[in-house]
């Protein structure tokens, strides 16, 4: 609780970059989640999100420090993850490193960011989605498996995310975006 200390200046940090993200999160879900949940739209920003990740490729690691205008450029560009095809933690490390910040301070707050939005996105969908899963049959068991499962894969990812982000190799995720989202978009125009 020290906000003088490392740790501690992440806590309002955080706090103040996760207000553009609930704001473009909640204007995403009001106005654009129907329009844009079409699979042209989610091909396009695959291949936007490529382009974000590759740029980091170029960042310059000049700082150890999150800055409030740092924190508020990542939170702005977490709330844009709302759009269907952008990756949550490619847009925000790229967008930490693309600032300045160096690689493992950039993998950390880009964690800690997603927590409370994943937290944020989470009650919204429960708040949309009341009752179906009463609908559905699913009993306890299967819901706690699943949880289990996700736990371990996302595990797994936030592991390998790391190993590649601190071996200054990430940027090679646009690779495989910009090949989905090309591939999504032909399927779209060709109406497959």
């Amino acid at each position: 609780m020290d906000f003088h200390s490392e740790y501690g200046r992440l806590i309002p940090l955080l706090i103040i970059a996760t207000i553009p993200t609930g704001i473009i999160g909640l204007i995403y879900v009001e106005f654009f989640e129907d329009v844009l949940s079409g699979i042209l739209p989610v091909g396009i920003a695959f291949i936007l999100d490529g382009t974000i990740v590759y740029l980091s490729k170029y960042s310059k690691e000049a700082s150890e420090v999150v800055t409030t205008k740092k924190g508020l450029i990542v939170g702005f560009l977490q709330g844009l993850a709302a759009f269907h095809g952008l990756s949550r933690m490619g847009v925000t490390i790229s967008s930490a490193l693309l600032t300045g910040i160096n690689r493992e301070k950039a993998l950390r707050f880009s964690f800690l960011l997603s927590i409370p939005a994943i937290l944020g996105d989470l009650l919204v969908e429960a708040f949309k989605q009341q009752g179906v899963v009463s609908t559905t049959g699913l009993g306890l068991t299967e819901m706690l498996a699943g949880v289990g499962v996700a736990m371990v894969v996302g595990y797994i990812a936030l592991n390998l995310i790391s190993r590649i982000t601190l071996a200054k190799r990430f940027y090679y995720f646009a690779f495989y975006t910009w090949s989905l989202g090309v591939i999504i978009v032909l399927f779209a125009l060709l109406g497959k």
